[in-house]
């Protein structure tokens, strides 16, 4: 590995197309391989109850849930038919999307800088959170950070050699962005301002390209819009939840400036990794050298003064136009501004997340930047640090779940023991004889893992409960594909956990009044958190009630 960055990064030679192509692809294949062995092979669990949410809504083809479009559960959902349900599966179907992001990244990059400088934005921009350890947690954002990367590279084609299928596929991406969340619209709406505001972009207006895009985009999505009609468009009660209408503007700066915080934490690790192409400290330690070779010729090799200094032709990128450094600024830096502008007027809160489909540019704007002054590059410090980033990741990935307990005493989401869950959950099934098409219902920690890991497939009725009061779950289950009604008659089981102050034989309020006809079981089940620690590790306290399934008789419905 030594080797071929010295080679790569070092050498004055040019680096040929077909070369640097089998290097992005073997650095691409490892880095997503090493991403689904290790946290199959470590813990064996899904990372987050994210995930968990994201695998249950697979159950079915549906339209979407109350939150979020279906294209991200559509995608894990045919990957489960092909590969089967399983850990390792659900990793790899995270990684389709960070192979789609890089590969965008590093096909627009070369239209910017060098072959060479291209492989190392894509290094660099492989520490980025939602390309590594970030994307592990499969939720709609992993898909919309690589569709967002796609479709601007696509509109940097359709703008650069104005081909008809370029401005058609545009629509497909803006569309599956859509599809997977709602926010994707603002790069459409990034891509339209641009062509409004850049003096070189509205010209085509007068071709037949950019009205294709909204024409595709606007029937991909018509499916999606009719079945938020006939529900009465309850996710857009969702996102109103998210954007809450505020008065008091200093509230409103405050959430602001905790978004942008937020996301400094996102594209730090990128810019930490280009730090030696600035030239601070390692032009300094390079001058000190040269000093030296002046006084001392015969201790300092001249070829290696020539290596660090000297910069070839092929190294310097070609000078940018005023048109394609703005459109790298705009497309990062517009979509930032409307999503602080709508938390300045609106108020709300916008997650972390929100802001993972801006920065995936943000080490080809910082390359293109700094390239552009003249001086020293050290393209090859880059590199390196680039490598130990990833492999700093990897090693904080591992040790958060064998040792965290030890320090923190706190069980995390790699931690929850959803496999024991799962085992429970089979062993009731089967004891109970319950029929397949029975349901899985109760508190959303409980279900979505047994949902995961059961050895059968029953009809998952997942419900979001609060954090501090488990027994009081929301009045819809996420999805539309199954209700209360369905368990009443199919029969099931409902899942609840004991709060930590309650009595062992806690029974939530809202048991029988959804489920009048719920058998609850005698039996408590004590399963303890996954953790390398045998000592203290702290238990959850399950319990369960049964309901079995209405026949049809000729003195009318009756239990079985």
């Amino acid at each position: 590995m030594k080797n071929v960055i010295k080679e790569v990064f070092w050498s004055n030679e040019p680096l040929g197309r077909q070369l640097a192509a089998r290097l992005f692809w073997g650095f691409v294949i490892i880095h997503c391989l090493l991403w689904i062995v290790i946290p199959s092979v470590v813990t064996n669990s899904l990372p987050r109850f994210d995930s968990y949410e994201t695998a249950t809504l697979t159950n079915e083809w549906i339209m979407g849930s109350c939150k979020h479009p279906a294209f991200s559960f559509w995608h894990l959902k045919l990957c489960f038919i092909l590969f089967g349900q399983s850990v390792t599966t659900f990793y790899f179907a995270s990684q389709c999307w960070t192979v789609l992001g890089l590969w965008s990244l590093w096909r627009l990059s070369r239209h910017f800088v060098s072959e060479r400088m291209s492989l190392l934005v894509v290094l660099a921009t492989a520490t980025y959170r939602y390309y590594n350890m970030g994307v592990l947690n499969f939720t709609p954002s992993s898909p919309t950070t690589a569709l967002t990367c796609l479709g601007i590279y696509l509109f940097f084609l359709a703008l650069k050699y104005n081909k008809i299928y370029y401005w058609i596929f545009i629509g497909i991406a803006l569309a599956a962005g859509m599809q997977c969340k709602y926010s994707s619209a603002i790069d459409a709406f990034t891509m339209l301002a641009f062509m409004v505001c850049v003096k070189q972009a509205r010209r085509y207006w007068k071709c037949p390209g950019p009205y294709l895009t909204i024409g595709t985009t606007i029937l991909l999505c018509l499916p999606y819009l009719y079945f938020l009609y006939q529900h009465d468009f309850e996710p857009v009660g969702y996102m109103e939840n998210v954007v809450a209408s505020q008065q008091n503007f200093a509230v409103n700066f405050q959430s602001a400036a905790k978004f942008f915080a937020s996301q400094i934490a996102l594209f730090l690790p990128i810019g930490i990794a280009l730090i030696p192409l600035t030239g601070w400290l390692w032009e300094v330690r390079i001058i000190r050298k040269n000093d030296d070779a002046i006084d001392n010729p015969h201790k300092v090799p001249a070829v290696a003064i020539l290596s660090q200094v000297q910069e070839t032709k092929e190294e310097r990128p070609q000078k940018e136009s005023k048109f394609e450094r703005c459109f790298l600024s705009f497309m990062i830096f517009f979509p930032l501004a409307i999503y602080l502008g709508i938390l300045l007027i609106g108020g709300g809160h916008f997650r972390t997340a929100y802001g993972a489909p801006l920065w995936p540019l943000y080490g080809l704007w910082l390359v293109t930047a700094l390239h552009a002054k003249p001086g020293i590059r050290p393209v090859r410090q880059s590199a390196i640090l680039s490598l130990l980033i990833l492999l700093t990741c990897l090693a904080s990935y591992a040790g958060c779940y064998m040792y965290s307990f030890n320090f923190s005493k706190k069980m995390s989401s790699i931690n929850y023991p959803a496999q024991a869950i799962g085992r429970v959950t089979t062993r009731l099934w089967n004891n109970y004889s319950l029929p397949p098409d029975a349901c899985l219902s109760g508190n959303w920690r409980l279900v979505a893992p047994a949902y995961f890991f059961m050895d059968q497939t029953p009809v998952p009725l997942v419900y979001y409960c609060d954090q501090n009061e488990l027994s009081n779950p929301r009045t819809k289950p996420v999805a539309y594909c199954a209700g209360d009604d369905d368990l009443n008659v199919n029969g099931g089981l409902i899942l609840w956990t004991v709060p930590d102050d309650g009595p062992r034989d806690f029974v939530p309020d809202w048991l029988l009044k959804r489920y009048p006809a719920a058998h609850i079981g005698d039996e408590n089940f004590s399963i303890p958190y996954r953790t390398r620690q045998q000592k203290d590790t702290p238990s959850i306290l399950m319990r369960y009630a049964v309901v079995f399934p209405v026949t049809v008789t000729r003195d009318g419905p009756g239990e079985e």
